[in-house]
């Protein structure tokens, strides 16, 4: 009996070691989704309990405890779906599914240590519940230590002075930036030159100029400061949209009607700004307006190029296409977010011919874009060609792009992973699964400078597995994971940057520091401009054509 007595008292210890494990290595993953101690609270110690009580009818506790393990997956899901991790089960059992599954065998183990604590003849009664209590208290210690222990963004230092704040973000930046070494950042030498300015009774529009500034040097698109002033003063812009041609800047669309009565037209080109040469406004604009890429980087230029505070007047210097000069006053009534929306995707999708569909897929990428798509798609299911018009898509949600993929795709692709040395939690694998139907055509993308994140995310697979042809320009890339690295700084600033980079299957970065190259570039022409011909559409369709053929 004592020889029985004694095996039951190393199975529980046992299983408790398991218990001890699983809350690091399982939960700890999971810390991310503030769920670790939800599920000790909601399913382990509840188990624990009902195995206790289940001294005559075990397999009554074992119906007992099958509804609780389906309700604790069942409140896993609804805090991803509630966080948007996960737009469909396929996507949610990847993430998850291995969780609830050794949850689910935890919860088991912890009700056969209740049962076969309450059955043990070695101990008297009440020793016995005190071992079950101080199982129960080692239950919620270690969930507590997980919670307390685990790396959890976002950070708030707003409550702290301005020169400690910046010590504390550089800390982190230099800690948990995924891409100095391989961005071969001198970050050290620009935070002291940076700190030299920082005075603790500047202001706060002043404070948020210098952390821009401290930002600007990581070249990332992602990398952003958020502050009512600074974006007060520096983000509006006249009612005219720009780009590249020939190697100008160039006057692509005219919106207000004041602008138009100034005669100002497509195709005309920008010389000067306020007196100042192109070239040489172009290096005056902010380096933290125009952070980013090679690609994305020319893409903000011509963005933020006439920038300034809002309701003051810019001048310019244009030439027509006769040579001759002239300057116009422009006020900055509009954001230039409004210019940008009006830029992008301005088709609508369409029957082209009858074995052409043309689909936009609108910035961003969320739950609307997603609907619009599959709608557009199942007209457009039985043409032998479909383009896809990305140009303009600055990002959203990455689940939701894999979604739209899933229409694209027979079979499941694993097109890479974000990873961070430093997070675990943040390390994510990305795997195209195919949706219900697939349209199995094929695919012609047009792309521009100004796709990005997301948006790189959702050519990503179509470049590794050459599923598509790409048409147009050097997309603006923008490879790793903000979402969650936000810092709250003193003033009402908000800093954002990437916590984990995104690489290829090869463990390889081939968004960030580099970009994906189109198959047929298209380079644009101030007489294209000047004509509104959309030359990147008209490649695609020459591209058709001469398949056909």
């Amino acid at each position: 009996m004592i020889l029985k007595s004694i095996a039951k008292i190393i199975l529980i210890l046992l299983m408790t070691l398991l218990q001890l494990f699983a809350a690091f290595y399982v939960t700890v993953g999971l810390s991310w989704m503030w769920m670790g101690i939800r599920m000790f609270a909601f399913t382990l110690i509840p188990s624990l309990v009902i195995g206790w009580f289940a001294h005559r009818r075990f397999w009554i506790a074992v119906l007992w405890w099958a509804p609780l393990s389906v309700s604790g997956s069942v409140l896993t899901i609804a805090l991803l779906l509630q966080s948007s991790e996960a737009p469909n089960l396929a996507f949610l059992a990847e993430i998850i599914g291995v969780n609830i599954f050794v949850f689910a065998l935890l919860s088991l183990a912890c009700l056969i240590i209740g049962a076969v604590l309450r059955r043990v003849t070695y101990f008297i009664e009440t020793t016995k519940k005190l071992i079950l209590l101080g199982i129960i208290v080692i239950f919620i210690g270690i969930s507590f230590l997980q919670y307390f222990s685990a790396e959890r963004w976002p950070k708030d230092y707003s409550r702290i002075n301005k020169v400690q704040a910046l010590d504390n973000l550089h800390s982190m930046v230099m800690n948990y930036y995924p891409y100095l070494e391989i961005k071969n950042i001198d970050l050290e030498s620009h935070y002291k030159r940076i700190r030299k300015n920082t005075k603790e009774d500047m202001t706060d529009y002043d404070y948020a100029l210098i952390i821009a500034d401290y930002l600007s040097i990581l070249n990332d698109g992602h990398a952003s400061v958020r502050n009512e002033h600074l974006q007060r003063n520096h983000y509006g812009v006249p009612g005219i949209c720009l780009t590249r041609a020939n190697g100008k800047i160039v006057i692509e669309k005219v919106i207000d009607n004041k602008s138009k009565q100034k005669r100002l037209s497509p195709g005309m080109i920008i010389t000067a700004v306020d007196g100042i040469a192109t070239e040489q406004a172009i290096l005056n604009i902010p380096k933290f307006l125009t952070a980013g890429g090679k690609a994305w980087k020319e893409f903000q230029v011509w963005e933020f190029l006439l920038a300034g505070p809002r309701g003051t007047t810019v001048t310019i210097t244009i030439k027509d296409p006769e040579g001759e000069e002239d300057e116009v006053n422009l006020k900055r009534n509009r954001w230039v977010w409004n210019t940008r929306e009006l830029k992008c995707n301005l088709n609508k999708a369409c029957l082209i011919s009858d074995n052409i569909g043309y689909i936009p897929v609108p910035s961003p990428f969320d739950r609307n874009c997603l609907v619009f798509f599959r709608k557009e798609l199942e007209k457009m299911y039985n043409c032998e060609y479909l383009i896809v018009d990305v140009r303009g898509n600055t990002g959203g949600n990455d689940p939701i792009a894999c979604k739209i993929n899933g229409y694209l795709f027979e079979k499941p692709v694993y097109y890479g992973y974000f990873f961070s040395s430093k997070l675990p939690q943040e390390n994510q694998s990305r795997t195209i699964r195919p949706a219900g139907w697939i349209y199995s055509g094929k695919v012609i993308i047009l792309v521009d400078e100004a796709c990005f994140s997301t948006c790189t995310a959702f050519l990503g697979p179509h470049v590794l597995t050459n599923r598509s042809i790409l048409v147009g320009r050097p997309i603006g890339g923008g490879g790793g994971n903000p979402s969650r690295g936000l810092i709250k700084m003193p003033g009402g600033t908000t800093v954002r940057f990437s916590l984990a980079a995104f690489l290829d299957p090869e463990g390889e970065d081939r968004v960030e520091t580099q970009t994906f190259q189109p198959d047929i570039r298209v380079e644009r022409t101030i007489e294209d401009v000047a004509e509104g011909r959309d030359q990147i559409l008209e490649a695609a369709l020459d591209y058709i054509r001469s398949s056909v053929k």
